[in-house]
């Protein structure tokens, strides 16, 4: 935040509408790249969790796939 509006009451000047209203507005735009900046950061997560489940079901996959094929070589070496 600009410091003039803190400076003007400080020393005793009379409050520059202008001063303010540039104040207001740069916080209205921190707060709006804050928003996107959240949004994006959501939007990353549940991107990297769909990425993490896809990822459990591909291993459970192989590991039953691994499983089944286990069970059929001990069965042949068995008989």
């Amino acid at each position: 935040m600009d410091s003039s509006c803190s400076d003007a009451r400080r020393y005793g000047y009379s409050l520059d509408p202008e001063a303010i209203q540039t104040d207001i507005s740069e916080i209205e735009a921190d707060i709006d790249r804050f928003s996107t900046i959240r949004k994006k950061t959501t939007s990353i997560r549940s991107t990297a969790d769909d990425i993490d489940t896809e990822l459990k079901d591909i291993e459970n996959e192989v590991k039953s796939r691994l499983t089944d094929i286990r069970t059929e070589i001990q069965s042949e070496t068995e008989s």
